[in-house]
């Protein structure tokens, strides 16, 4: 189970590192639960690591002196990650390229409806 957590649950790399073919693992993991099992939380662990990394790149990382000074960044805030983020995690709040009908709010007439999607949609 620790070759699991230490290969983030790759599948590949496990079977490279104990010498069976990518399909042997995958028999493992169909015939034995608590492999599969570890194989779900090493994901998972590796998931919320790279979602905290993640929120370091949305807020950079400034740089200030003794006193608190902002003297610039060490690494600065990730456009492209703030987009992603705001198009996946935002989509309910209005934010991505597509309308997502499940969103429009319910208990509208249907004039209101066809107003509220055109502003979402312009």
């Amino acid at each position: 189970m620790e070759l699991c957590n230490k290969t983030g649950g790759n599948l590949s790399a496990i079977a490279q590192s104990v010498g069976v073919a990518r399909r042997t693992v995958y028999s493992w993991i169909d015939e034995d639960v608590e492999f599969k099992n570890a194989i779900t939380d090493a994901r998972e662990s590796l998931l919320d690591f790279t979602e905290s990394q993640k929120l370091k790149l949305i807020q950079g990382i400034p740089s200030v002196d003794e006193h608190g000074k902002f003297n610039g960044w060490i690494e600065k805030p990730d456009t492209t990650l703030i987009i992603f983020t705001l198009k996946t995690l935002g989509r309910n709040r209005g934010y991505g390229d597509r309308l997502d009908i499940h969103t429009i709010k319910v208990g509208l007439d249907r004039e209101e409806e066809e107003n509220e999607i055109y502003e979402r949609a312009k």
